[in-house]
């Protein structure tokens, strides 16, 4: 249990990847402690573990979703069976990504475009790795995402399919907006008014409307919340010193990583069902 707690504090410590990458680092710490030996004294302290998560991991409902469906396994089942039940909650959701992607193309024209993308997301990724035969003609204009700056991840992921990408600071855009044909996002959660994305999706979604920019969100349907649910959301401030270690006496630091952002603003959600209907704009 010791090791277990380890590589899942090393899973919660990551703050450059999105919930997806999030996601698949929690199944594979899941599995990897099923076959060191699971033992049945041990299924109280895993149950107890996965419900401790929930608050660590508030913010991404399709974390959520896997705990859930985890703590009820393990409610209902015996030990042994846990490695198959990750075996098959990977294969029943390992292909969702690519299924929005897959979506997402035959949705939206792609090929030819100058795309705007922010921050970083294994949705997005999985989109340009099914276009990598369009890379000689697509080009990626993509920011830097800070404090992280896991925009810069994404952008070499990109280049290495074969893409031109062009890294920008967060706001230094302007002088491509007229340029840009469209903008694609992911999403952390999407209530029926609101979703929720890494801070600056706000600004980069108003200037899009006002330019008259499409502006695309790419999201798994398991990220789907109701609004009481979303009324409850409220990120806690991350380390300040992420982005000013000793700032001067009556200055003070605001770090959010992330921020919810009306819906109307967006020109439409595809899942890996389609359209997302009732939240577009």
């Amino acid at each position: 249990m010791v090791i277990l707690k380890q590589e899942i504090d090393k899973v919660m410590t990551d703050r450059w990847s999105g919930s997806v990458l999030l996601l698949e680092n929690l199944i594979s710490t899941f599995e990897s402690f099923c076959k060191r030996g699971f033992k049945l004294d041990q299924k109280q302290k895993v149950i107890d573990l996965l419900n401790s998560l929930q608050t660590g991991f508030r913010d991404f409902p399709i974390v959520l979703h896997f705990l859930h469906t985890s703590i009820q396994f393990l409610n209902e089942s015996k030990v042994p069976g846990l490695l198959n039940f990750l075996l098959q909650y990977r294969k029943k959701w390992e292909d969702t990504g690519m299924q929005i992607a897959q979506k997402a193309k035959s949705l939206i024209d792609l090929s030819g475009k100058r795309i705007l993308l922010h921050s970083s997301s294994g949705t997005i990724k999985r989109i340009f790795d099914s276009c990598s035969d369009m890379s000689s003609t697509i080009q990626v204009i993509q920011t830097e995402s800070r404090p992280n700056l896991e925009g810069r991840k994404q952008a070499a992921s990109l280049a290495k399919l074969g893409f031109q990408v062009l890294l920008l600071p967060d706001l230094g855009m302007g002088r491509h907006l007229k340029k840009i044909d469209l903008v694609l996002m992911g999403a952390d959660m999407v209530s029926p008014d609101f979703f929720v994305n890494k801070t600056g999706t706000l600004t980069l979604a108003i200037l899009a409307k006002e330019y008259k920019i499409p502006f695309y969100v790419l999201t798994d349907s398991r990220k789907l919340i109701s609004s009481d649910v979303f009324r409850s959301y409220k990120e806690q401030l991350k380390d300040p010193s992420e982005l000013w270690k000793n700032p001067p006496l009556h200055v003070g630091v605001e770090n959010y990583y992330f921020e919810p952002v009306p819906n109307s603003l967006v020109t439409g959600f595809v899942t890996e069902k389609g359209w997302l209907e009732n939240n577009s704009g």
